[in-house]
């Protein structure tokens, strides 16, 4: 469902970008001639140096330079930058960029930001080359947990003033935390090698990877659990004496929501909730119906959920609701700026009828949700509480899920997308995960579930 705003947002950047593309055609067909030109390859690899090569006459303007730029950049804000001898006619500029990404090369004539040529690249980094092994995935509060990686000399991983300022470095989180809080982080001094970290509260966790000194995240691990001691009524970090309804009944565990429940893109049983059932030694009834949105799920929570009489819920619902605003806000600018053709090209592969969805508010949507949580809550029934995080296109909705929780008293997993959406290797179209992202999905909600369906 979250894939989806990969495509919307570079719609979006394609159309924040026409303005300034125009205004810089217009600038360099005025200035550009013939004697100045500047080549870089079109493809690089991130964190590896390459050669950009240039001419230029030799009555140019002294101190002319050339500045590297994430794409569609202003021409004062470069990656890095270097001037050119004055003298020379033709030259070679090397370079490394740290971080995945469209780039543009600029030439400029003399002291100021008169762009007589330019170029592009794309920087990609071949993650088929990078391993990380994280262990063990369940230990008690106290202990470490270790993680080893192989990743290819670069940059950022060798000797040098460069890689002492910019190496990777590596991190674990709480799940669902910004990439900005870690529990603990260590830089990476060595291209093979693995450090531990002390785990000295009870949670679910996970370790992140990232290129440089950037939040460019390279690798999320799946779940960890620290246990703790469960004597005071905390599992996993999760206080049960709050949770509404704890212990609840002997009724089936039903998982409501749209096509992620349903299990869209996995292989049979792949889903998140066969994952489930698998690690848990549980079964769970899947009342998901793909497409629907919470204004949907809360019509049919009666006859399809809470006529079974469940003992816990887990509720996986709103990223239809998200994805029809975000379509609706990108559908205007597209008309408005005559690209409607090329938005409906970018989104034709999703199978989703946009017009078909109803078009919610988020307060509408939110207020949905909190009424489906306390019509479950009514039943006698615990509530797992999912989220989703848009985060690019729209402001945050991380914090709209969390205030559900918190006022219902409900166990929550925040931001179940982070680190599956916008990866191929997790996904299986714009939308859905495959089996390896459901497996993401299920390694983050298994440690909390198991809290609610344990006998205190």
């Amino acid at each position: 469902m979250l894939r989806g705003r990969c495509v919307l947002r570079a719609v979006l950047l394609v159309l924040a970008s026409i303005s300034f593309t125009q205004l810089a055609n217009t600038a360099l067909a005025q200035q550009q001639t013939q004697n100045y030109t500047i080549n870089a390859p079109s493809s690089v690899d991130a964190g590896t140096a390459f050669t950009i090569t240039w001419t230029a006459p030799v009555s140019r303007p002294n101190l002319s330079w050339i500045g590297v730029y994430e794409e569609g950049v202003n021409d004062r804000d470069p990656v890095t930058w270097d001037r050119i001898p004055d003298t020379n006619e033709s030259g070679t500029y090397t370079v490394t960029v740290g971080t995945p990404g469209d780039y543009d090369v600029r030439l400029f004539a003399g002291a100021s930001y008169d762009e007589v040529a330019n170029d592009s690249f794309v920087a990609t980094l071949d993650l088929t080359k990078y391993t990380w092994n994280v262990f063990p995935m369940s230990l008690a509060r106290g202990e470490q947990v270790t993680v080893a990686w192989n990743v290819p000399p670069s940059s950022t991983t060798n000797d040098g003033w460069f890689r002492e300022y910019n190496n990777d470095w590596v991190g674990v989180f709480p799940t669902g935390a910004n990439d900005t809080e870690p529990y603990e982080w260590e830089r990476v001094d060595d291209p093979t090698d693995s450090t531990t970290f002390t785990m000295n509260v009870s949670g679910v966790y996970e370790i992140r990877y990232f290129k440089g000194a950037t939040y460019n995240r390279l690798y999320t691990s799946e779940a960890i659990t620290v246990r703790g001691d469960t004597g005071n009524g905390v599992c996993n970090g999760i206080d049960l004496s709050t949770i509404t309804n704890y212990p609840s009944g002997g009724g089936p565990i039903v998982a409501v929501g749209d096509s992620l429940t349903a299990g869209i893109g996995a292989s049979p049983n792949e889903d998140y909730v066969g994952e489930l059932e698998d690690r848990l030694g549980i079964n769970i009834v899947n009342a998901a119906i793909s497409g629907d949105t919470t204004q949907e799920v809360l019509a049919r929570l009666e006859e399809d959920v809470l006529s079974m009489e469940p003992s816990t819920v887990i509720v996986f619902v709103g990223g239809n609701d998200e994805l029809r605003r975000l379509y609706e806000d990108v559908r205007d600018i597209a008309t408005e700026k005559e690209l409607l053709e090329e938005l409906n090209e970018a989104t034709e592969d999703v199978s989703y009828n946009w017009q078909g969805v109803p078009l919610l508010t988020r307060d509408e949507s939110f207020e949905n949700l909190n009424t489906i949580v306390q019509r479950i809550h009514e039943t006698g029934a615990t509530v797992l509480l999912v989220g989703i995080d848009f985060g690019v296109l729209s402001p945050t909705v991380t914090d709209r899920y969390r205030d559900v929780a918190n006022t219902n008293n409900t166990v929550y997993v925040p931001d179940i997308y982070a680190g599956v959406i916008g990866r191929p290797s997790l996904m299986t179209d714009l939308i859905h995960p495959n089996d390896a992202g459901y497996d993401f999905f299920a390694s983050r909600i298994a440690p909390r579930l198991d809290c609610l369906i344990a006998n205190p």
